[in-house]
């Protein structure tokens, strides 16, 4: 039976991004290419049978658990098996994305950018970005603490947010939705 689109897309958007760590991943507990190669495969079709992802959450855990449990039964269909290789892999981290080093830099980079743009702003400007967008104060607390009215709050915070996201977009930065939205608006993970 052929994947419907919608899985497809979504295999394309959240699966895909994360192939490089799933083989690295098997590679370190001594998989060789070929069979890394065999299982990442083998994964992308027990996902090509899905029928619906609504009740997925976290897609790269997903994916890594049946990149896992498929290692598990190629260990298990061989004739000997050490009974260490197998107790390791039950125990080990099925993904880090903390440990991701492409991310890291990026993320790094991103946040620099972030900073130095922070730093450009105007003295009050910066003062009421760092307020609303790091700090998480209301428009109504900025206000009452620097002693201006609401609407100078709300100018100002958003000429600072798009300079900043321009500065990102310039800079060929991904730009994160959590981002644009307002602190108490961002969805809690």
């Amino acid at each position: 039976m052929p994947s419907a689109p919608h899985i497809i897309d979504w295999v394309a958007r959240h699966i895909v991004p994360h192939e490089r760590s799933a083989r690295n991943w098997l590679i370190r507990r001594g998989v060789s290419r070929d069979d890394a190669d065999d299982i990442v495969h083998d994964a992308y079709c027990r996902l090509c049978m899905l029928t619906s992802t609504e009740a997925i959450d976290r897609p790269a855990a997903y994916f890594m658990t049946i990149v896992r449990n498929l290692l598990i039964e190629r260990l298990r269909r061989e004739k000997v098996v050490a009974f260490e290789r197998l107790t390791e892999l039950h125990a080990s981290t099925v993904i880090d994305s903390a440990n991701d080093v492409d991310a890291i830099v990026d993320h790094r980079r991103i946040l620099t950018v972030v900073a130095a743009m922070i730093d450009a702003l105007p003295e009050r400007a910066r003062q009421i970005f760092v307020l609303r967008r790091i700090e998480g104060l209301s428009q109504r607390e900025i206000a009452k603490r620097l002693g201006v009215s609401e609407c100078v709050v709300e100018n100002d915070a958003s000429r600072g947010l798009h300079s900043i996201l321009a500065a990102l977009r310039a800079d060929g930065s991904t730009i994160s939705d959590d981002f644009r939205t307002e602190p108490s608006r961002r969805r809690r993970a």
